[in-house]
């Protein structure tokens, strides 16, 4: 296969110049929902059952999609250095950040970093429990100076994703989301985010920062400000949040996100052979964005949940979906 083989992907359009802080939003919201389901399991200690039942949790909700992944890009092997040998093993150990460079799957450098966020996790948990609201306050204020350190050492941008400083990205946001779980279930700012104001005025100033370049520092609070107003929502957004579509998009946004990367490949590979879509940045954009849903809906269906309940030694019916996390 030609070295070339993702020269076509400088030509496709975001539908945000800067769409990478979906990334920010996904580490904020890990921290957040981990917090709601595992804080009971770790607030009095780190008893070594439940930290082994977490973790085998964690594989099991991370780790097929990513295998599967893995296994359909395999064809690639040797094609070019991204797609070494020496480069698979990093990959199948969740250690790629390590390696300095994008390789085989280039999107599940996310996913890689927030496995040290899991580790970490049932250590941070009785620390931020027990913080009052000033030593909240504190934590979230570190959280956010570390983050401007790393934005501002990357060139005044959030877009940390090739080598072991997305741990400044990842983890400062990660315990941040965990911060705000704690904010959120004390109550201590319900009245002022339980509003629809609120959350469409945080979701305006979200994209409105997220559309323009040099605002990164800023932006992430914005999405930490959303989340929170989301979390405390009672209103009609988080009504139209529990209808059927929000609901679908959820289930299969991970075999979404991971998959991405092989419908690139055979996208790029077929523009190389049908001039009409070769160069065309909105052709190929839709091509994508459709083939990535035409194998994210089957993964999840048949490999994401099954899998993960399997791991987790339950059995459930393919078309039941018990929750992302």
């Amino acid at each position: 296969m030609p070295a070339p083989l993702f020269g076509g992907a400088a030509h496709v359009p975001m539908p945000l110049a800067r769409g990478y802080l979906a990334v920010d939003l996904f580490f904020l919201l890990s921290g957040f929902v981990l917090m709601h389901v595992h804080e009971h399991e770790f607030a009095n200690g780190i008893p070594w059952r439940s930290f082994k039942s977490f973790l085998r949790a964690r594989f099991a909700r991370t780790y097929p999609v990513h295998a599967a992944v893995l296994l359909m890009l395999l064809p690639l092997v040797g094609s070019q250095p991204a797609f070494s040998g020496a480069a698979l093993v990093p990959n199948l150990l969740m250690l790629q950040i390590w390696t300095g460079d994008m390789t085989w799957n280039w999107g599940s450098w996310s996913v890689g970093a927030e496995w040290h966020a899991y580790l970490l996790f049932p250590f941070l948990v009785m620390p931020l429990q027990r913080r009052t609201l000033k030593g909240i306050a504190l934590v979230l204020a570190l959280c956010l100076a570390t983050l401007a350190v790393a934005i501002v050492v990357s060139g005044n941008s959030a877009n940390i994703a090739v080598n072991p400083s997305v741990l400044l990205r990842c983890l400062p946001e990660f315990i941040a989301g965990m911060v705000l779980y704690r904010v959120f279930r004390a109550n201590w700012l319900r009245c002022m985010f339980a509003s629809d104001g609120i959350a469409v005025t945080s979701a305006i100033a979200a994209a409105a920062l997220a559309s323009f370049p040099g605002t990164d520092l800023a932006a992430v609070p914005a999405l930490a400000l959303l989340l929170l107003a989301a979390a405390h929502n009672r209103g009609w957004i988080v009504r139209a949040l529990a209808t059927r579509i929000p609901i679908f998009l959820g289930d299969v946004s991970y075999s979404l996100y991971m998959v991405q990367m092989v419908a690139a490949v055979l996208v790029f590979t077929a523009a190389q052979h049908w001039p009409a879509i070769a160069g065309n940045g909105a052709v190929e954009a839709a091509a994508v964005f459709t083939l990535s849903f035409a194998l994210a809906i089957p993964l999840s269906r048949f490999v994401e949940y099954p899998l993960r309940d399997w791991l987790r030694g339950r059995k459930l019916p393919l078309n039941t979906y018990a929750g992302r996390r």
